[in-house]
């Protein structure tokens, strides 16, 4: 059952190898990209590119979450043996640079969720369900229409799509959107539906009736807003609608409580802490931008002053220290508590006030 939505923030959720994969195969489309060794790093570039993306929007995103595939079989795949079957095996290029980009993400602070047995998009179901925040959910399958309402929204890397907007395109209310499915079926995923009942005639049944079940309870009305082969389909794939629906629809209590304060967006740059991985892999010109843009812990207050990053990566001359730390005070209260704070009495500070309107620090 949804929560209100309790908190300031957002929430971002994401579908992590859907937008992998699909940024491998938009670099596939081209030349394969390689290290200087011959390693695959298309994979890798998409995720480097996804960060830095989150990391400019991470304002708009300050909690994140990456849902990951179970490992082991799926309760979907126990359903039904040949779910997801009609899928292409991933290029061995890909699959050499999955663990990889896990790895990474978690070095890089990343809050990273699988449960076993369940899919990516049940663990961003039952956290969406979950969740004291608005909610955004990066992925572009319609599976998730099922989700939409105030709270949740999808997001597709450019477009915001809400529950309004599934009305408006497909005519039914989110609630409805796996009695569709349990229709017109989903090839993606391998499940047929009702065959030769397309989207037009599933919109009318659930307007007109509401869900699968009152369509099956009422089927003399049914039959009046099909044509007698629609109709004909409609009695033999009874079994395959509801298993259709069944498949479509998203667990949302694989997960039963969550701590969200854990998923905070991390608060450096986190490409900075796989510096060492990037040049490995050949991330030249990532790494000249980290070189060049050094990112600074913003602080809210100065007792959490010996939290600030050590910005190894700063430029800086050859007289100046070698290590330097940035903190922004909101006001001139807290200076002389930071000024306490200093251990070296050789340290140099650089401080820099700014007025506000009325001419004040």
């Amino acid at each position: 059952m949804e929560q209100p939505v309790i908190k300031e923030g957002t929430l971002a959720l994401i579908d992590t190898f859907a937008y992998l994969f699909r940024s491998y195969y938009m670099s596939a489309k081209n030349k394969p990209l390689t290290n200087d060794k011959g390693f695959p790093t298309g994979l890798l570039t998409g995720l480097v590119g996804m960060v830095k993306k989150f990391y400019k929007d991470r304002k708009n995103m300050p909690f994140i979450v990456f849902a990951l595939e179970s490992q082991t079989k799926t309760k979907r795949a126990e359903k039904l043996g040949e779910y997801k079957q009609n899928r292409k095996d991933a290029p061995k290029e890909m699959l050499l640079q999955i663990p990889i980009a896990l790895e990474w993400l978690q070095k890089m602070g990343f809050t990273c969720v699988e449960v076993g047995g369940f899919e990516a998009d049940d663990v961003i179901a039952s956290l969406a369900t979950l969740s004291p925040y608005k909610t955004r959910i990066y992925s572009k399958d319609k599976d998730f229409n099922q989700l939409l309402s105030d709270k949740i929204a999808l997001f597709d890397g450019k477009t915001e799509f809400l529950a309004k907007d599934c009305v408006e395109k497909y005519g039914i209310l989110p609630s409805q959107f796996t009695d569709y499915q349990g229709i017109v079926g989903d090839s993606s995923d391998n499940y047929r539906g009702i065959k030769g009942i397309g989207s037009k005639n599933a919109k009318e049944l659930l307007q007109q009736l509401g869900s699968l079940e009152k369509i099956y309870e009422n089927l003399d009305l049914a039959k009046n807003l099909l044509s007698p082969k629609m109709y004909q389909a409609l009695i033999q794939d009874k079994e395959s609608a509801f298993l259709s629906k069944e498949l479509a629809t998203l667990e949302r209590e694989c997960i039963k409580e969550f701590d969200f304060s854990s998923c905070a967006f991390p608060s450096e740059n986190p490409l900075l802490k796989i510096k060492d991985e990037l040049k490995e892999y050949g991330f030249i010109s990532t790494l000249r931008d980290l070189e060049n843009s050094p990112t600074p812990l913003i602080a809210e207050n100065a007792p959490i002053l010996e939290n600030a990053p050590i910005l190894d990566s700063a430029p800086a001359l050859d007289s100046a220290p070698k290590k330097s730390r940035l903190i922004v005070l909101e006001n001139t209260a807290p200076l002389s508590m930071f000024l306490e704070k200093l251990k070296n009495p050789n340290a140099r500070v650089f401080m820099r006030l700014v007025l506000d309107k009325e001419k004040k620090f």
